[in-house]
């Protein structure tokens, strides 16, 4: 097997990607081979699916399809048209073997029996996973740890798990409630909330299968297993704890069905073909469903994907996360639905959409933050005049104002002196930047960076805890009157200030531009009348306002309340800026300081 993959990977470099997601108890890798035209990186809006076999060591033929059904996606892309498309538009991951340690144990010709079922020591790995209905008490092996963290790290929309023993497709749930022995007779039905998609996924494998539809099933002396239409809910057959479908699908969310595909566990190699003709049409067919149902993205106000928001249809209460790109995928049937959507910090929301037969239903979905994180997560303003947009001021009125330079001369950003040897500025700026590659520039002196202190809980896409301190050697003679405190709590910002670093040549110059601070969520209402040029200004700048009951000198009346970040959108330079908070930070600095 691992031949075969490493072949077909030396082949097909651009349709395949081989990884192992982890080892066994005897250090054999549990191979993952990718199949798709984009192998190597996630496609943005595509979704990814999976298929496991041989999780039982002794049940063979799904490991061997797996195998056959890598070679003809390879083969036929770009000649058949269904296969094509379905790598152009899917991700597809087929793990052969989930036992190989089971495997080796197992013996051919064995179509009974328990020979190589569990691993090397001696577990089921389909009794092995946190169970919905009941705790599994047994350890948790290696290859159950690899798959859990494997599927927290992908978002599968669809799987399919392969046995042997029956001929059957058998969907969730697996367990009930109160579940008091496994005995082979019938059970009753534990359905989930998705019952009608589950059972359309299995009768889209079933229907397309040779034989399966017709319920024929198999007998082992006085027992026998039919099942009408090749399908059956799991725990009415038999119930069992630890089953790995149920834990895909209630807790990431991912709609996995097992297929019982062979009477024989381990029948003969000469077998194999036959094996292949009946299944080879069913294992192409399912993996397209996951294109049927709702897909899109949740953003926020800003078009920022949200990452791991949580998505729930509605009366259908298991839920499933978004991707770090904001991505969700959900297969239904056609009809009238409502999606419910949150994430921590915004206000949830909900949609009705139509899924149709033809096609998915592209939905995204735009959710606004609540009025606590806006106040949390920032400020934007504007100047208020509208006759001038800014006035020179002098080092003295503002002595507190720096300018942050590589040593090339180069302009990095602004910041503020709030200690004898400490400046507070943006972190945006300082990616990538080592201290010894910074200057700072204290009105016509020049100070060496000997540290850089990121907050760290920056968020770049959220453009979240934006600052960082920059230390340097303290001055001699210090006063001062040369710092700029900041704020005990939230102040009055109407009266506010922002202290403009033009670094222009040799000579910095120093403006002011007054302007009026405003909650987040009201950034993109203001008027476009107003003389919003603020977004052309340089990040690092701080954002100041007057004191009232303070009496001294001028440096004094003020306290720093933000700094311009500017992420703005190029496109729109009239729009205002944003302001990070240092309210919301001032506990982050002063334990810095």
């Amino acid at each position: 097997m691992h031949d075969f993959l490493l072949e077909t990977s030396s082949r097909y470099p651009n349709l395949t990607s081989l990884y192992s997601i982890g080892k066994t108890a005897q250090n054999r890798d549990l191979w993952v081979m990718v199949v798709s035209s984009s192998p190597h990186k996630h496609m943005i809006g595509k979704p990814n699916v999976k298929y496991v076999a041989n999780i039982h060591g002794n049940e063979v033929v799904g490991r061997e399809l797996m195998l056959h059904l890598i070679h003809l996606l390879v083969t036929q892309y770009g000649t058949d048209d269904h296969i094509t498309w379905l790598l152009d538009n899917t991700r597809i991951h087929i793990l052969p073997s989930m036992n190989p340690d089971g495997f080796a144990k197992a013996k051919e010709g064995y179509c009974e029996g328990t020979t190589g079922r569990g691993n090397s020591r001696g577990f089921d790995l389909n009794r092995n996973f946190p169970d919905h209905f009941e705790k599994v008490y047994s350890e948790v092996q290696l290859e159950t740890e690899a798959i859990k963290q494997w599927i927290s790290k992908i978002q599968f929309v669809l799987s399919g798990c392969f046995h042997g023993g029956a001929l059957v497709a058998s969907y969730p749930y697996d367990n009930i409630p109160n579940r008091r022995s496994s005995s082979s007779k019938r059970q009753r039905a534990s359905l989930s909330p998705d019952n009608d998609v589950f059972k359309h996924l299995s009768m889209v494998y079933s229907t397309n299968h040779k034989t399966m539809h017709l319920g024929i099933g198999c007998s082992y002396g006085s027992r026998s297993f039919s099942f009408k239409n090749g399908i059956t809910n799991a725990a009415e057959w038999y119930p069992l704890p630890g089953g790995m479908q149920d834990f895909n699908y209630i807790q990431h969310g991912c709609m996995e069905v097992t297929f019982e595909i062979s009477c024989c566990k381990y029948p003969p190699a000469n077998q194999l073909k036959k094996f292949w003709e009946e299944n080879r049409i069913a294992l192409v067919s399912y993996l397209a469903e996951a294109h049927k149902g709702v897909q899109g993205f949740v953003i926020d106000e800003f078009g920022k994907p949200i990452d791991r928001a949580s998505v729930i249809v509605k009366g259908r209460d298991i839920k499933f996360s978004t991707t770090k790109y904001g991505e969700f995928w959900r297969i239904l049937l056609p009809g009238n639905y409502t999606l419910q959507v949150s994430a921590e910090g915004y206000s949830p929301s909900e949609i009705d959409f139509t899924v149709f037969e033809q096609h998915p239903t592209r939905l995204n979905v735009t959710l606004h933050r609540t009025k606590a994180e806006q106040e949390k997560k920032g400020l934007c303003g504007y100047n208020l005049s509208a006759k001038s947009f800014m006035r020179r001021a002098n080092s003295s009125e503002f002595p507190w104002i720096v300018g942050v330079y590589r040593k090339s001369g180069t302009y990095v950003c602004a910041g503020a002196l709030l200690s004898n040897g400490t400046v507070l500025t943006v972190a945006h700026r300082l990616q990538g930047l080592q201290a010894h590659h910074l200057i700072i520039r204290i009105d016509q002196s020049n100070q060496r960076v000997q540290e850089i202190i990121i907050n760290e809980n920056f968020n770049t896409s959220k453009s979240e805890h934006n600052f960082a301190l920059l230390r340097f050697t303290e001055l001699a003679e210090f006063a001062v009157e040369k710092l700029i405190s900041l704020p005990k709590q939230n102040i009055n910002t109407s009266n506010c200030i922002m202290v403009d670093w033009e670094a222009r040549g040799r000579e910095n110059k120093i403006n002011r531009i007054e302007v009026e601070i405003i909650k987040h969520d009201n950034c993109s209402e203001l008027p476009f009348n107003k003389n919003k040029k603020l977004c052309q200004t340089e990040p690092g700048n701080p954002i100041v306002c007057e004191i009232a009951d303070v009496s001294g000198s001028l440096t004094k009346n003020y306290r720093l309340v933000g700094l311009t970040a500017t992420f703005c959108n190029g496109s729109l330079p009239q729009q205002p800026v944003y302001i990070t908070n240092v309210v919301d930070e001032a506990s982050w600095i002063n334990k810095k300081l």
